[in-house]
């Protein structure tokens, strides 16, 4: 799912939040938070920040399930998401897939966080997260089909 949403962005249209065309480009921005002033339209930094979030809180959720009897699997998670969301930005730097962000790779470092946290609190079942997860991942793909 991560693939098809962030590599894929050139790919696919969800109109009104993206337009294949303006994806298929190579630029790099590293100045952390900048289009939150300069983004047109307006919401599009917006809903950049949600769907950034968004994307990662389900990657969160299963890393750290996985790394349940490691030391320290929250932390684990988060070093993993960047390095994760790191070769998804190089990945659309190289092949002209879209913008390389430093505000994607925070932003999804963040989500992960967010799924971590709610799996590494007791009263939240793995049968829940993995449920979230799956209907998370299944709107994603969903919106995706039928834009």
């Amino acid at each position: 799912m991560l693939a098809v949403v962030t590599v894929g962005k050139p790919f696919f249209e969800l109109y009104p939040l993206w337009s294949s065309r303006a994806h298929r480009v190579r630029k790099l921005e590293l100045i952390p938070f900048e289009d939150f002033f300069t983004s047109t339209p307006w919401w599009g930094s917006i809903t950049n920040l949600i769907f950034n979030v968004a994307l990662f809180v389900p990657f969160g959720l299963l890393v750290v399930m996985l790394l349940e009897f490691e030391p320290f699997p929250r932390r684990r998670t988060l070093w993993i998401a960047g390095g994760v969301s790191l070769a998804i930005e190089t990945a659309q730097y190289v092949f002209r897939l879209g913008f390389s962000d430093i505000d994607d790779l925070i932003l999804n470092v963040v989500g992960a966080w967010i799924g971590a946290t709610i799996v590494s609190h007791r009263r939240i079942r793995k049968r829940t997260a993995i449920i979230l997860t799956a209907a998370v991942s299944m709107l994603v793909l969903g919106l995706l089909r039928f834009s």
